[in-house]
């Protein structure tokens, strides 16, 4: 190499030999990047929101943010953002690792680099399903509406619904796939007569999240015996006197078919 010259932080030469090959170099000022959070230790959900931090010395104009799950072994790129010296990772990668690094790199100086101290990890909260209603000693009765309700968590997006009648030995299918809105109206309970129903709730995507009633709940049919039930609820109370009532303004006199128009 030939003819050096040096202009402000620029060295430009000519290569030896050649008339055309002009070269140039910037020197560059000493920087520094240091990684503040995560820097170990710290346990973040998947697939939520992280603040990264990092302070700097010397001209640092623009940092790459690195992120690995094995240790260092491989490296995948969040962001290139000016220095602000913090930035807020949303979504943080939905993986499940005890081995996860940062990184922040001077774009302009990949010697000023840091990465965490050590490692930090992120974990999933697993998905889950709470049965609400009917969750034991309950009463329904036979061909009536059954309202079921229960409370899930994570991505779940159908439901399967099902039903025992004998502590769970055997299961009827309600519903085999239905939006999971956390709640649902079974048009007619089944025609049995138990002490020991359950109603079973399962992601229809993963048969292992899943919940049963806590305690079992009884489904009844009418007494045929019961001529004073008016109101067919397979009870004899005030709405029953009160559908006497009703019968005998509209009737008069049950004596005299012919009051009622019959």
């Amino acid at each position: 190499n030939q003819f050096p010259a040096i202009s402000g932080k620029t060295i430009v030469w000519q290569r030896a030999g050649s008339t055309d090959d002009i070269l140039a170099a910037k020197l560059l000022d000493p920087s520094e990047v240091d990684v503040t959070y995560p820097n170990g230790g710290e346990s973040v959900e998947a697939g939520t929101s992280m603040t990264i931090t990092w302070t700097s010395t010397g001209p640092v104009d623009n940092v790459l943010i690195e992120f690995s799950s094995d240790g260092g072994a491989s490296w995948t790129d969040v962001n290139t953002i000016p220095n602000t010296g913090s930035y807020l990772w949303d979504p943080v990668a939905d993986v499940e690792s005890t081995n996860c690094l940062v990184a922040v790199t001077n774009v302009d100086d990949p010697t000023a680099y840091d990465e965490s101290d050590g490692v930090f990890e992120l974990y999933r909260i697993p998905n889950s399903i709470t049965v609400i209603a009917p969750n034991g000693g309950e009463q329904f009765l036979a061909g009536k509406p059954m309202d079921i309700a229960w409370t899930s968590f994570g991505p779940i997006t159908n439901v399967k619904i099902e039903f025992s009648d004998n502590d769970g030995v055997d299961w009827q299918t309600v519903v085999a796939s239905t939006p999971n809105d956390e709640a649902f109206t079974w048009a007619a309970a089944p025609d049995v007569n138990s002490q020991a129903c359950s109603i079973r709730i399962t992601d229809a995507d993963d048969p292992a999240t899943s919940d049963i009633s806590d305690a079992a709940l009884t489904v009844f049919q009418c007494d045929p015996n019961l001529t004073a039930d008016l109101t067919g609820d397979c009870f004899v109370d005030l709405a029953d006197v009160a559908e006497l009532a009703r019968q005998w303004l509209d009737c008069g006199n049950p004596y005299d078919l012919a009051w009622c128009g019959l």
